[in-house]
This record gives C-alpha cells, structure tokens and sequence, in this order.
C-alpha cells in the first residue's frame, strides 16, 4: 500500500517490483493453484498450537485475497506484469477452488489447514465471503478479467442475505462491524453500477450501525469485547475498530465524495 499510494514515483515501481519478486518467491505451487502459508510464529498461540506447519489465510486483512488485490494493481500498472499476472492467475484459480459445499451459511472459511475445520467465516473485511468478493471484484476490473468480477458479485450478493444471526457481527466497527459491512456493500453496489440487492444490503448495515450506538459511551460506538476490563487503548478510536473508522464509513454512507481513504483497506484500488 505505501508503494502504490506513491505511484507513479520511481520508488513505487522499485519497491512493488520487489514486493511481487517476493510474492513469487514465497509462492506454494500446486495443481489447483497458488497460495502462501503463513508459518505458524506468525499465528495467534491458539491457531499456532492446532496447526504447527502453519496456515493459508484466506482472509483480505492477512491472506491471499490481499495479495491478489495487489498483484491485480501490479497488472493494471504493469509492474513485473509477466510474474504478477502468471500468480495472479493461479491464486485466484485456487482461491475460488476452496469454495464449501452449497447449504451453509457462508461460501468460505477464513483458515486452510488440515487440522482446522472448513466451516464458514464471520461476514467483515477482515475474513469472510464480502472480503473475497472485494478482491476479486477489484482484480476483476484491473486485470480485465470480467470473469473474476462476474464472481466477486455473485458471491457478495449471496452474503446480502446472510441472516444477521451467522455474521458473527457484534459491534460497529470497520474491521468486522456493521458500520465496515454498509461501506463493503455500498461500494461492490457501486461498482456494479448500482445494484439494488448490494444497496439494500449497505442500506441495511448502516442502519444496524445506529442500533449499537451507545450514547453514554465516550466514543458512542465501543468495539465489542468479552471482559470489559480489556485495556484497548487506540482501539476505542482508531481506523480499523475504533469510532474513527466508523465515523468514515457513516460519512461515506451520506455524502458524493469518494472514500478514498479506503485504498489503505484495499476496499478500492488507485486508478493511475
């Protein structure tokens, strides 16, 4: 992100150029596609004690959907294109070959690993089926692959009827909450030029945004947490789940400036 926010400094092709030289370099290569592991040092202690030869995060805050989000602006800037394209490629190929079985709640889970089960991931940015659908929406668009897109929305329309109960939403925040769901939503509807499920769906979660708002509260929207004597600090106000980034995303709910800000999420991707 800090490399293509620089674009089209000198600087930005040199350090993308690195970055996918070692996209390429980390890749795990199989039959049905590409992906990378995160090691087990880099895992919650839990997760890490379960899966000891590491994870395939499927997430957009970790996982592979980030890096074909940036590799798809390394095609569209045509930065080392020949090796970004060939991952790109072969991670969304993979990516959509890890879909469950039609029936359940949610089309993806957030973790691959042979001891994790495959059960479906919470509805956020962070993991889960809207994540993935950004990712390949935006690589859709910027590697001119309508395919990928036509994916991306089919997949988002089908978590807009997620019932609330199985989202695993439980405070208002960007990363997870319902304020991050109504700004995902609004801008897959835009992106597909207006789409009246995908509004519906941003409509929706905003309005759940304001039935968790507690007013007594100094920052009106608290993330949510188990024990309430959890310090959390910056996490109270900050972008990701604090009452800064709710305050953006109910802004871009209201008004016709575009959330720019949201290229640091990957929630949109630097045109030129």
């Amino acid at each position: 992100m800090y490399a293509l926010e620089r674009w089209p400094r000198p600087v930005a092709r040199e350090l993308l150029t690195a970055v996918v030289e070692r996209l390429d370099a980390m890749a795990v290569r199989s039959p049905e596609g590409t992906f990378w592991i995160t090691p087990a040092d880099h895992l919650d202690p839990d997760v890490a004690a379960r899966c000891p030869n590491g994870v395939v995060n499927i997430g957009l805050a970790h996982g592979v959907p980030c890096a074909i989000a940036l590799l798809a602006a390394c095609v569209h800037h045509d930065v080392a294109s020949t090796v970004a394209r060939s991952l790109l490629d072969d991670a969304v190929r993979w990516l959509l070959a890890r879909e469950l079985p039609a029936g359940g709640d949610g089309r993806f889970t957030d973790f691959v690993a042979d001891e994790l089960p495959a059960t479906p991931a919470r509805l956020g940015w962070c993991y889960g089926d809207l994540s993935i659908a950004t990712a390949l929406v935006l690589a859709g668009d910027h590697a001119s692959q309508p395919p990928w897109r036509d994916a991306g929305l089919a997949l988002a329309r089908f978590a807009a009827g997620r019932d609330s109960d199985t989202t695993g939403v439980r405070d208002a925040c960007v990363c997870h909450g319902t304020a991050g769901l109504g700004l995902m939503f609004a801008r897959l509807a835009h992106a597909a030029g207006g789409d009246a499920v995908l509004e519906a769906a941003a409509a929706r979660w905003y309005r759940a945004t304001f039935e968790l708002e507690q007013p007594e509260h100094p920052v009106r929207f608290p993330p949510f947490v188990t024990d309430p004597k959890t310090p959390l600090g910056a996490a109270y106000v900050g972008l990701l789940t604090g009452a800064a980034g709710v305050a953006l995303a109910l802004h871009a709910a209201v008004t016709d400036v575009e959330p720019a800000w949201d290229r640091a999420l990957l929630l949109s991707l630097r045109e030129r």
